[in-house]
């Protein structure tokens, strides 16, 4: 997550996310080298298809769905978030006012385990701010830091 603030009212975080998209995208690197190698040899049979093309469509899938660049915006003059998602197929987005968001945490998926996101809890459920958990703590405290401060929360550490 990057922390921007070029505009004292304005806080934006992004996220682009780098290892996801390249391990799927090494999926379709296999894919593509196995049907180029069995094509150079000659010895393509059903099964090495079938696996070739299982290959180039999990990876080719995930890559698509992995491969978004999310933009957080928390305006402190209008008192409003805005949200945008992008990924190779589409974009979404929304906003709402600071006064549905009540309270921002770093989530954990288990007890026991050393990664954590940033979800925003709002009156509409949780919005996290990451589909996948990372173990960079303190960068996540960065983003969480600025976001309370950006909503006028009480820290929640």
């Amino acid at each position: 997550m990057e922390i921007d603030r070029t505009d004292p009212n304005t806080t934006i975080i992004r996220e682009k996310p780098v290892f996801v998209p390249a391990f799927t995208l090494m999926f379709v690197v296999i894919g593509l080298a196995n049907l180029v190698l069995g094509v150079l040899n000659d010895n393509l049979d059903g099964n090495g298809i079938f696996g070739i093309g299982a290959c180039l469509v999990i990876g080719g899938g995930l890559f698509l769905y992995s491969a978004r660049r999310c933009e957080y915006r928390f305006d402190t003059r209008r008192r409003e978030f805005r949200w945008v998602q992008k990924s190779l197929l589409r974009t979404r987005g929304g906003t709402f006012s600071f006064d549905d968001v009540e309270r921002v945490i770093l989530q954990r998926p288990g007890s026991e385990d050393q990664t954590h996101r940033v979800v925003l809890y709002t009156s509409h459920g949780q919005f996290p701010l990451s589909n996948a958990y990372t173990n960079n703590k303190p960068q996540l405290q960065k983003a969480l830091a600025a976001i309370e401060e950006a909503l006028d929360l009480i820290p929640t550490r």
